[in-house]
């Protein structure tokens, strides 16, 4: 309770208050009240930064089987930070950590044994390090499946930019504004796909005013939108089927697409997978990557073809090279244990990397920050 009322204060007061309520809380023994505790003294979030009460707290928390803390003091052993650099020390920590479930310490150690970094090289360990992590990516991937978008270039990138990004940002948020409310169908997609983390009545208008000015990708978004069901748009399949073969009748790729996931997962029609391969080939041979996804996933299960891990090879591939995630995935475990192609750790390991190079990255810079950080206050 005290961290949420932490993260949505936003006065002084509110936040001092709430500091309050999390350290009582850690004093009682709360275990996540008291990692937070230790982050906070550790970065300086409520207070004057005192790392030393940071390591004393992460080491209490370490032995009481905390991952993150058990992380904590791995990477500040690794740098040494408020304490002795000691790579083994760090390795300890990462082991246990790793052994816990913690994403970053898996990542750490899967590069650390990938690379050779203070243990000797070992393909397998870091197989097995990166598979956990992928495996979660993967997972986390699937339940919340973003929008399938055809990339469609807008306008080349000025040379000689201002430097005001935010500025920017707003004057082509205006402009895209300006013409998708003149009526320009092919803006109100674009301008749709600007808003759409920002609120879905929105989204949903625009799409449905494109749709009716005979936009193919307004179609497929709005069956897309009535498929997945949200606050703007209340789920029904019926709909979904509606405007996904209006797309899917004008040649459309994701409205191909979608009415291949609904006969192949039953959703307002009888399951048929002779149905759902046939649009999800149309689609893939349109370069969409979820339907060349999909075809993989029914050659490699045997969903209404013979299973064919050859052919699965073939689709994932052809998927993850067009950005498709999930796929990268698949490749992945298929390498892992030898599947329609011959075993190969090496490149398990290169194809598991690029699932979750946006993760590496995220951690790295979070790691950078702190560690600038932490030279730049000991000067």
């Amino acid at each position: 309770m005290s961290n949420k009322i932490l993260k949505h204060s936003k006065s002084k007061k509110e936040k001092e208050e709430a500091y309050q309520l999390l350290t009582k809380a850690a004093d009682m023994g709360h275990l996540k009240a008291m990692e937070k505790l230790a982050a906070g003294l550790l970065f300086g979030y409520h207070g004057p930064q005192n790392i030393t009460a940071a390591v004393t707290l992460y080491e209490t928390l370490a032995e009481k089987g905390s991952h993150k803390s058990q992380t904590a003091l791995g990477f500040m052993f690794s740098y040494g930070i408020g304490m002795e650099y000691n790579q083994a020390k760090a390795l300890v920590y990462y082991t246990f950590a790793s052994l816990g479930g913690n994403l970053i310490s898996q990542m750490i150690l899967g590069y650390r044994y990938w690379v050779g970094i203070n243990v000797p090289r070992n393909c397998e360990a870091a197989l097995t390090n990166y598979r956990k992590v992928a495996h979660f990516i993967a997972n986390k991937l699937e339940k919340n499946e973003e929008m399938p978008v055809e990339k469609v270039r807008l306008m080349e990138k000025s040379e000689n930019l201002s430097s005001n990004n935010d500025f920017l940002d707003w004057d082509v948020h205006q402009y895209y504004k300006f013409l998708a409310e003149r009526g320009d169908t092919q803006i109100q997609v674009v301008y749709k796909a600007k808003i759409l983390f920002s609120g879905k009545n929105k989204a949903f208008y625009y799409f449905l005013k494109a749709a009716k000015a005979g936009n193919t990708h307004g179609m497929a978004f709005l069956g897309k939108m009535f498929l997945e069901g949200s606050v703007a748009v209340t789920q029904s399949n019926a709909s979904a089927f509606k405007y996904f073969t209006m797309a899917a009748e004008k040649g459309n790729a994701v409205g191909l697409w979608g009415l291949g996931l609904l006969y192949f997962q039953g959703k307002g029609v009888p399951v048929n997978y002779t149905e759902a391969f046939k649009y999800f080939h149309i689609a893939a041979e349109k370069g969409l990557a979820d339907a060349q996804f999909q075809l993989g996933v029914m050659y490699h299960s045997g969903s209404g073809v013979r299973k064919d891990y050859k052919l699965a090879f073939k689709y994932f591939y052809l998927a993850s090279q067009n950005g498709q995630p999930i796929a990268v995935y698949y490749l992945a475990q298929m390498y892992a244990a030898g599947t329609g192609v011959f075993r190969s750790c090496q490149n398990a390991v290169e194809v598991n990397n690029f699932l979750h190079c946006w993760f590496s990255y995220e951690i790295h810079m979070h790691y950078m920050t702190f560690h600038s950080y932490i030279r730049i206050i000991s000067l």
